[in-house]
């Protein structure tokens, strides 16, 4: 009897264990598992280097870019403040010349907004719009837009100059808008600083790019083939600043910018999980102690 009585315990004991474990088993497998996001789309919007429709006697000497990003609204809308030097050089003789500043921005594209000054003389330009399917610009070449998604119009700002041979001439644009629903179309959001237009330009190149971000922070980013610039990640007051900046390079970076992801920052997904995992835990638990109070209760019976 005292030998059947031990069975009996074992048997119940191991019992106990298989429930414990299968129950514990599927709770884990319950869990909803937190994979790795899906890999970047293509940059969504740009704002591109200066052009120009002559190359050889021209050589872009420096740029220093700053792009103010207010984000203090997200993610109803995002401002933006743009303000751009560029310094570049005529090595050969007198010659006119276009320059072409592209950008493709979700923002309400407006003459007035925008300033262009040359060597700090405001001076004439011509604002022109276009789509992805009607680009027709051919005196400068706009072959690497087909790198983006666009949703939204390309904009280029034109200024015919005329310049001196061996002066240098520094060019300004300045303007301000708001992206407003910029998640209309997709969970991410890119704003990109394409540099890669610097190659056709003569000659080596300096510059200097500042993303200064208030309000909702982004990830910083580059894009680059063979070069990765310096990056200084600074705090300043109400967000942070991040720099890149290199010194006489022929530039093979592609870009550099910043990215919001609306569903990394949703706490949504966040608080769904934890409550999966908090009614999965009750749950659990309230199976587990019916099925001891049950053994227990048993055991108390027999032992009566």
């Amino acid at each position: 009897m005292r030998k059947m009585g031990k069975y009996i315990k074992k048997n119940k004991l191991i019992s106990s264990i298989f429930i414990f474990t299968f129950f514990s088993a599927n709770f884990i497998i319950s869990i909803p598992k937190i994979t790795a996001p899906p890999p970047p789309s293509l940059p969504d919007q740009f704002i591109g280097e200066i052009l120009s429709n002559r190359t050889l006697s021209l050589n872009l000497l420096n740029s220093n870019v700053v792009i103010k990003i207010n984000s203090t609204h997200y993610p109803f809308k995002i401002g933006i403040n743009f303000d751009a030097n560029y310094t570049f050089i005529n090595r050969e003789n007198n010659t006119n010349i276009k320059l072409a500043f592209p950008f493709s921005l979700g923002i309400e594209v407006i003459k007035s907004n925008f300033r262009v000054k040359l060597n700090k003389t405001q001076i004439d330009f011509d604002l022109y719009n276009f789509t992805v399917g009607t680009v027709n610009f051919t005196e400068i070449d706009l072959d690497f837009i087909s790198r983006f998604l666009i949703h939204n119009p390309i904009t280029i700002i034109q200024c015919n100059l005329t310049i001196l041979e061996n002066k240098s001439y520094t060019i300004g644009y300045k303007f301000s808008g708001v992206i407003n629903k910029p998640f209309k179309s997709s969970d991410e959001v890119f704003i990109v600083y394409y540099l890669n237009t610097s190659k056709t330009w003569s000659g080596n190149t300096t510059g200097r790019v500042e993303f200064r971000v208030y309000g909702k922070l982004p990830v910083f980013s580059t894009m680059s083939v063979y070069y990765h610039p310096e990056i200084q990640v600074l705090g300043i007051s109400g967000g942070k600043t991040c720099i890149w900046e290199w010194n006489n390079r022929k530039m093979n970076m592609l870009a550099i910018g910043i990215r919001y992801d609306e569903s990394s920052y949703s706490l949504l997904g966040i608080w769904e999980i934890v409550g999966i995992i908090a009614i999965n835990v009750v749950g659990y638990a309230i199976i587990i102690s019916i099925i001891i109070i049950i053994i227990v209760r048993r055991i108390s019976r027999k032992r009566n």
